[in-house]
């Protein structure tokens, strides 16, 4: 029997946490995918420090592939989700 596999679209606050919390309770269980335009996860609140001067760029974004370590990432965008099929696109 094949492990299932669970399908986040989208790494904003929750699709991230999301991806963290079922990686950290799955431990191999189930295969985690994040499906994401990028391969980093954008800190907003911090892009007026950034703008200021204050903070250096680099420090609002986080690496997903650096922090999820047990989340396969796939690089794109969903147009469509079917769920009786179970296939999105």
């Amino acid at each position: 029997m094949s492990r299932a596999r669970i399908v986040i679209v989208g790494a904003g606050f929750a699709g991230y946490q999301a991806a963290r919390a079922l990686s950290r309770s799955a431990r191999g269980a189930a295969e985690i995918v994040l499906v994401n335009p990028t391969d980093y996860f954008l800190y907003l609140p911090l892009l007026p420090e950034v703008a200021a001067g204050v903070l250096e760029p680099r420090r609002a974004s986080v690496s997903l592939t650096g922090t999820l370590k047990h989340v396969r990432l796939v690089l794109g965008q969903v147009d469509r989700v079917d769920l009786t099929d179970r296939r999105i696109g």
